[in-house]
């Protein structure tokens, strides 16, 4: 996975769903299996479009913050930055 070179957009991008809609739950971590999934949607063009169906599904539920309580910043990503 981390010869990708998709691999820093995915992260983005799951950054992003996880910011933007309700798709994960409150007190997710950044797994490797989604990482690998939006590696291939991206790879496969398909990323934006299933963004944009993401944000329609899972809309950002007004007042509830990606972040779990008690938390201060982003969700933990345990893969390093390229």
């Amino acid at each position: 996975m981390s010869d990708s070179k998709n691999t820093r957009k995915a992260r983005e991008m799951l950054l992003k769903l996880a910011e933007e809609t309700s798709i994960f739950p409150t007190n997710w971590e950044l797994s490797e299996r989604y990482l690998f999934v939006v590696d291939r949607l991206i790879a496969l063009d398909a990323a934006e479009e299933f963004f944009k169906i993401a944000s329609r599904t899972y809309p950002r539920r007004s007042g509830v913050s990606c972040l779990g309580d008690g938390q201060k910043k982003q969700p933990y990503c345990p893969f390093p930055s390229p």
